[in-house]
């Protein structure tokens, strides 16, 4: 319902609008367009990496809560590659997605340089993320989370066989 007043009547409340110029944070954000026309970021594979995420996290939720005390500490500890592996491997292949969409965008001139940015956002904690973007120069994303699941799962044999004994 729109209340227009009467003629020469005054309105305490109306006053110039301070600003005629277009608001500038509404202006419509565009996106930079792919360089390389030959790469095709896939949805598949984008659903298999959160289907891997979500399972792993479903499966630490299920073992740690509900199979909590039936279970005991050594299937416990035998279990925690069930779903540790799975939320590594979708959580790469994520980042990696995410990675050569800033190089083939142009924000980013390799995947190493893409891994500087996402560690400039993240800051040292990031840093422990980013060990297969060194070694890699490939742009494929499942070779970079199968690469990153295989070095995990020999980090995590280690410290369950060497180390976790010991404590």
């Amino acid at each position: 319902m729109l209340v227009v007043p009467a003629q020469g009547a005054t309105v305490p409340y109306a006053a110039p609008v301070p600003y005629a110029a277009p608001v500038p944070y509404a202006a419509p954000v565009s996106y930079a367009a792919p360089t390389d026309p030959a790469y095709h970021e896939s949805a598949v594979l984008k659903g298999v990496y959160v289907a891997s995420l979500a399972g792993g996290v479903a499966l630490a939720a299920v073992i740690y809560t509900v199979l909590f005390n039936s279970l005991s500490e050594t299937a416990l500890v035998q279990l925690t590659a069930v779903w540790f592996l799975p939320v590594v491997f979708g959580a790469y292949g994520l980042l990696s997605q995410r990675l050569i969409r800033l190089q083939v965008t142009g924000r980013a001139a390799t995947i190493t340089k893409a891994a500087g940015v996402y560690l400039q956002a993240t800051g040292p904690l990031g840093a422990v993320a980013l060990f297969p973007f060194l070694l890699l120069k490939n742009r494929n994303p499942f070779l970079i989370s199968v690469v990153a699941a295989v070095f995990w799962a020999g980090l995590l044999w280690i410290f369950l066989t060497g180390i976790f004994p010991l404590l």
